[in-house]
């Protein structure tokens, strides 16, 4: 399992053959809400798939996070991919899971995201910048507007 910073601005695509989650969450430290979205692109950049969730609590943003990358994995496991590649702009949250090293803050989900992941074929992690993330961050910003837990082919509707 590795991993890549990406400091473009554009989302590159991902390997021949594998298909690339863009995870992120919005969080509202004054209500403890989180939104997670995710956008799953193929080998050739096109939008394949992608959610949204609306979370009621999340005691923090890291929390928040690792949710989403959960969702994110979990949807693809459900959709029996077998090569993943996974970006976070949450570092810490990157570095914990390249390093197989678990935050105590989230260590039963991180579990969860680790167990997931080591179903498939091949998984790696991967660092994003939020710029290079925009697509996934709107759909989380969406999500936490708006109750909704939806997972759609194409790109979901987030406006």
């Amino acid at each position: 399992m590795g991993g890549v910073s990406n400091d473009m601005l554009e989302p590159l695509p991902p390997s021949n053959g594998f298909v690339k989650l863009n995870c992120d969450a919005a969080w509202l430290p004054s209500s403890k809400q989180a939104g997670f979205g995710f956008v799953a692109r193929n080998s050739e950049g096109e939008v394949i798939f992608s959610g949204a969730k609306h979370i009621d609590y999340s005691e923090s943003v890291l929390i928040a996070e690792a949710g989403a990358v959960w969702w994110a994995v979990k949807t693809a496991h459900d959709k029996h991919l077998s090569k993943i590649e996974v970006e976070t702009d949450s570092f810490v949250l990157y570095r914990s899971l390249l390093m197989g090293i678990p935050l105590l803050q989230i260590s039963s989900m991180w579990q969860d995201i680790m167990d997931l992941s080591s179903t498939f074929e091949c998984c790696h992690w991967a660092s994003v910048k939020r710029g290079a993330n925009t697509v996934a961050h709107s759909i989380a910003r969406y999500a936490l507007g708006d109750i909704v837990s939806s997972v759609v082919d194409g790109l979901l509707h987030h406006e």
